[in-house]
């Protein structure tokens, strides 16, 4: 995953996700925000990887996670959900870290962001999957906003004008 990480000339950090749908990779964009240093995905990313290097070594050259007890060694998927979920309940929420991904699906469409962005980030070929198993508007959804930092920055989800070419080219 580490080597996966390029950044492109406007700030941005382009990760290439290997897809386990045998399709064409997916590439995950993160947009730098100005001003805002102590929330900035970039530099909280460039910053964690530079914590981190030492512990990618070796055998884990490409982990991105990992626990130190009792000694380094690479998260599990079960560790990183535990992770989410006590991140969650530390909010009050009961939410599980899989149901996070119909959540903020549901928040996102709520707040206006098109449907076929929400397609693309979940990786969803047709809208039948979110509407069947992860559209789940609730009156805290609906009355809340998490989306505020994309709405108040104009920062997109998903950047539609950056085009396949200059992100394959970002990965050469």
């Amino acid at each position: 995953m580490r080597s996966q990480i390029r950044k492109s000339e406007n700030g941005s950090l382009y990760l290439l996700c290997p897809s386990n749908k045998n399709k064409t990779p997916k590439y995950i964009w993160l947009a730098p925000l100005e001003g805002e240093e102590n929330i900035c995905p970039v530099k909280t990313l460039e910053l964690y990887l530079k914590l981190t290097a030492t512990c990618a070594e070796g055998k884990f050259l490409d982990t991105m996670f990992f626990v130190f007890v009792p000694k380094i060694k690479p998260t599990s998927y079960d560790t990183i959900a535990r992770w989410i979920k006590n991140a969650l309940l530390s909010i009050g929420s009961t939410d599980t870290a899989h149901s996070t991904r119909g959540l903020y699906s549901t928040k996102a469409f709520l707040s206006g962001v098109k449907l076929e962005n929400i397609l693309k980030q979940a990786d969803w070929s047709t809208p039948n999957t979110f509407k069947k198993y992860y559209f789940k508007p609730t009156e805290e959804i609906i009355t809340t906003s998490t989306l505020a930092i994309f709405q108040t920055t104009n920062t997109p989800i998903v950047k539609g004008t950056f085009g396949l070419e200059e992100q394959s080219r970002l990965f050469e």
